[in-house]
């Protein structure tokens, strides 16, 4: 592999990544893309509609947790609840990988930064 993978979509494309980022091939940008494809590989959650809340109604948590967002219409005295939840399909999840795994190689590549 010459220079930063054009895609990253499996394990074996990390591996080659960080073999690479261990290189002196590898620019101050290509590290820095590197770190931030594998912090993004930790973004598991996202918020999910929980429910509906009255006009005057408090939400059943604080943020981040739960999220209000008002209905923008005819009904502008609804609002809805909101709750952040783990991603079944989060790219992290896909790949095969674990957090653990994904902190190691953000912790190997820091070093080399």
């Amino acid at each position: 592999m010459k220079g930063f993978p054009k895609y990253i979509a499996t394990r074996q494309d990390i591996e080659q990544l960080m073999a690479f980022m261990g290189t002196p091939l590898a620019t101050p940008e290509n590290l820095q893309r590197g770190h931030a494809f594998l912090t993004g590989l930790l973004d598991t959650q996202y918020y999910v509609f929980d429910r509906v809340l009255g006009a005057t109604e408090a939400p059943d948590g604080s943020e981040p947790q739960y999220r209000v967002l008002a209905n923008q219409g005819p009904n502008e005295d609804e609002r809805h609840q909101f709750i952040l939840t783990a991603n079944p399909r989060a790219r992290l999840h896909q790949m095969g990988l674990t957090v653990s795994q994904v902190q190691g190689w953000i912790s190997d590549l820091e070093g080399v930064m």
